[in-house]
C-alpha cells in the first residue's frame, strides 16, 4: 500500500499480507456451465431485509426448478436455461443472506455473486461502532459471506457459457465477479458551493459507522478499495483465465464475449453530476477507479484489443449502488445497471429506477414469465418487474422498431452474427443514461442545485437554482432515434 515511509509501508505490507492469506482459501478455477445455460441475468441491489423484496422474489417463478412434479414446462425450461448474476447489497444478515442464495438457487439454474456494502456491515443499528461492543470487523463478515456462497453452491468466481451445439462451439461467455469498495478520491468533481447544510460524506454514509475495518484500513484514503482490488488476484486466479481452456477447436478469441460485474460503479460518468443527486456528496462513496483499471486489463488480457478498437461491443460491465437505471457505451465497453432498490424509490422516483423488464408495480403474478423475450429480455407482461436478460444465446435481431443504437447510449450487437449469441441489440433503458447520451456533462456549474435537491438545502450567496428542461431532453433523444419510449420522464 502507498504510505510516505518506508518503515509504514513495510508495516502496512505485512499486515495486509495476514489479511490476504486467510482468503487464499476462496481461490477459484474457471466454472465451465451446463451446454444448455442459454441466457443471463441481471440484478443487484436486491436489499431483502424488506418484506415486500422478499415476497417479490418468492412470487418469482412460483414453481422451483428442481420440482419434477410441479412445473410448467416453458417455465422450468427458462428456468434451468438461465445464469442470473447478483451484483450486490442482499442483506447484512446472513440469515437472510442464506435464504436468497436458496431462494435464488430454486428459481435459476446458476447464480454469480459479488457482495455488497451492506453485506459487510457488522452492526445492526445506526449507533456508532465505539458507542457498541462488538469485536467482529467487516474483514471477519467478508469471510463468513464468502463461505456461505461456497456452502450453497454460489458462484464466486469465474464462470464460463459455451454457445453451439453439443459438439460445435460458436461462442464463448465468460462472466467474471469483481470484489471492490469506494474510495472518496473516486470523486473528481468539483463540490458543490453556494449552498450550505449539505451533509459530508462521513455522516452521509452508513459504511463509516456500519463496517469495521482493521490496520491500516481506512475509510478516508483507498486502503480498503485498493485491498479489495488485490483479493481479486488471489480469489479469482485471472492470470490464468484462458479463452482457450478446453478441448474445442472451434472456440477462439475472436468469438469470446465477457461481462464483468461489481457492486461498485467504475466510473465517474455512471451517475448523475451533484447538482442533481438529492445527496450531491453521493459521488464521493460510489466507486472505484481500481475497478475501471482491472476490467480494462481483463479485456484487454481476453480479447487482445485496447480501448481503441473498432470492434463491435464484446465486453459488459454491469455494476450496482447508486439505485439509479443505467444502460451506456463508453470506450467499448457496455455499462449496465439493474437495481431492485428499496419499496420506497419505486414510488417516489420509478423512472430512473426501470430499465428493460424491471418496471411496472412489482406485482409478481404466479408464475409468469417472459414466454417471448424482446428489447433485451423485456416481459411481456409490464406489470410484473423481472431481472433483465442481458446476454443470449440466439439473441433477437434488432427491428425497425427497435431504439436505433446511439454510441453514446447503447453498445453494438456481437460480433458473432452466425452463431446469434450476444447482449442485447437495443437500449435497455435507464432515464439518466437517456439523459447522457443528448446532454452535455458539466461538472463545473457546481454553484447550482436542481430544484427537486435544492428544496432540502439552504441557498446562500452564489447559490442557484439549475433549469431542467425535459422536453429538450426528449426532443434530442427522439432526433437520435428512430421509435423512442415516450414515457414521462418522472425524476
Amino acid at each position: 500500500m502507498p504510505s510516505s515511509t518506508s518503515s509504514s509501508s513495510s508495516d502496512s505490507s505485512y499486515n495486509l499480507q495476514q489479511y490476504y492469506d486467510r482468503f487464499r482459501k476462496f481461490k477459484t478455477s474457471t466454472y465451465h456451465a451446463p451446454q444448455h445455460i442459454t441466457r443471463v441475468l441481471l440484478l443487484s441491489d436486491l436489499h431483502m431485509d424488506y418484506i415486500a423484496n422478499r415476497e417479490w422474489l418468492t412470487n418469482l417463478y412460483n414453481n422451483n426448478v428442481n420440482d419434477d412434479d410441479n412445473y410448467n414446462d416453458n417455465e422450468l425450461s427458462h428456468k434451468s436455461s438461465t445464469l442470473i448474476v447478483i451484483a450486490g447489497d442482499v442483506s447484512h444478515k446472513l440469515d437472510i443472506l442464506r435464504w436468497t442464495f436458496q431462494t435464488l438457487k430454486s428459481k435459476f439454474a446458476q447464480v454469480v455473486y459479488t457482495p455488497g456494502n451492506h453485506e459487510l456491515w457488522v452492526t445492526d443499528s445506526k449507533t456508532t461502532l465505539d458507542q457498541e461492543v462488538n469485536s467482529e470487523t467487516s474483514m471477519d463478515k467478508l469471510e463468513k459471506v464468502l463461505q456461505l456462497c461456497i456452502q450453497e453452491g454460489i458462484h464466486i468466481g469465474p464462470v464460463k457459457v459455451s454457445s453451439g451445439t453439443e459438439t460445435t462451439s460458436t461462442s464463448s461467455l465468460l462472466v467474471i465477479p469483481l470484489l471492490s469498495w469506494h474510495h472518496p478520491s473516486f470523486d473528481t468533481e468539483p463540490d458543490i458551493v453556494g449552498w450550505g447544510n449539505i451533509p459530508p460524506a462521513r455522516r452521509a454514509n452508513a459504511d463509516y459507522r456500519r463496517t469495521n475495518w482493521p490496520y491500516p484500513l481506512s475509510h478516508y484514503d483507498t486502503s480498503i478499495a485498493e485491498f479489495f482490488d488485490g483479493l481479486n488476484d488471489i480469489i479469482l486466479n485471472l492470470e490464468h483465465i484462458n479463452v482457450d481452456d478446453d478441448d474445442d477447436d472451434n472456440n477462439n478469441d475472436n468469438n469470446m464475449e465477457i461481462i464483468t460485474f461489481s457492486h461498485f460503479l467504475p466510473r465517474i460518468e455512471l451517475i448523475p453530476e451533484k447538482r442533481y443527486m438529492s445527496l450531491p456528496t453521493l459521488a464521493s462513496f460510489v466507486g472505484s477507479t481500481y475497478l475501471e483499471q482491472r476490467l480494462r486489463r481483463i479485456g484487454e488480457q481476453l480479447l487482445h484489443r485496447n480501448d481503441g478498437s473498432n470492434d463491435s461491443i464484446r465486453h459488459l460491465h454491469a455494476f450496482g449502488h447508486s439505485h439509479l437505471a443505467w444502460d451506456a457505451n463508453i470506450n467499448n465497453v457496455r455499462y449496465v445497471h439493474v437495481p431492485l432498490a428499496y419499496p420506497r424509490e419505486w414510488k417516489e422516483r420509478s423512472k430512473s429506477l426501470e430499465i428493460g423488464s424491471m418496471k411496472g408495480d412489482g406485482k409478481a403474478i404466479g408464475s409468469s414469465i417472459p414466454t417471448v423475450v424482446t428489447e433485451g429480455g423485456r416481459n411481456n407482461n409490464n406489470n410484473d418487474r423481472f431481472p433483465v436478460c442481458i446476454w443470449e444465446r440466439q439473441h433477437p435481431a434488432a427491428t425497425a422498431n427497435n431504439n436505433k443504437l446511439n454510441d453514446n447510449t447503447v453498445a453494438a450487437t456481437s460480433n458473432n452474427d452466425e452463431g446469434g449469441s450476444g447482449f442485447p441489440p437495443t437500449w435497455l433503458g435507464g432515464w439518466w443514461s437517456k439523459y447522457y447520451s443528448v446532454m452535455e456533462r458539466q461538472p463545473q456549474r457546481n454553484n447550482e442545485l436542481a430544484s427537486w435537491v435544492a428544496k432540502r438545502y439552504k441557498q446562500l450567496p452564489g447559490g442557484q437554482i439549475a433549469e431542467f428542461d425535459h422536453i429538450l431532453v426528449e426532443k434530442r433523444y427522439l432526433s437520435s432515434t428512430t421509435v423512442v419510449d415516450h414515457r414521462e420522464s418522472n425524476l
